[in-house]
């Protein structure tokens, strides 16, 4: 019997296949960064040896790339369970931060907070603030257990040849 998360059609990947060096493999999608900085998400189509041809958005054409011209190549994969983790709680840390000092400011400009012969400087701040910590820790956590049950896709890089 299919785990729920196959028969929900997610991708399940262990540690032990994500810490395993990530490969190219044609229907790929990476991101090559050239000489001058150039970044280009495509489609790896093909692969010959160090060559690969690329198919990007709004090109009719197969654009061909040499591994040797790259400083940087990196490969579309899933991700672990704990990665989503980190990137869930990442980013609903950096959300809950301006969410929290959001409400925090709303509750001082409706008089909700404080009293009357309370500082208003003060005030502003502490309530501020506090509304940021309280929204960092509660959007961080949500974030966190959000991204570790869909885990979602994220950049892997590829080692290229470091002989340049």
């Amino acid at each position: 019997m299919a785990s729920p998360e196959v028969a929900l059609g997610q991708v399940v990947v262990t540690e032990q296949e994500a810490a395993a060096e990530p490969e190219v493999t044609e229907g790929d999608s990476v991101r090559v960064v050239q000489e001058g900085a150039i970044s280009v998400e495509a489609i790896a189509v093909v692969i010959q040896g160090e060559r690969m041809l690329l198919r990007t958005d709004g090109v009719v054409a197969l654009w061909p790339v040499s591994l040797s011209e790259m400083h940087r190549l990196d490969v579309l994969r899933p991700r672990t369970k704990s990665e989503g983790f980190r990137y869930g709680l990442g980013t609903g840390l950096a959300g809950g931060l301006f969410i929290g000092a959001a409400v925090g400011l709303v509750l001082y400009s409706t008089g909700a907070v404080g009293r009357e012969d309370d500082p208003q400087a003060e005030l502003l701040i502490q309530t501020t603030l506090r509304g940021s910590w309280i929204g960092s820790l509660v959007v961080g956590i949500i974030g966190g257990f959000r991204g570790a049950a869909d885990p979602g896709y994220g950049w892997r890089a590829v080692e290229l040849d470091s002989g340049r």
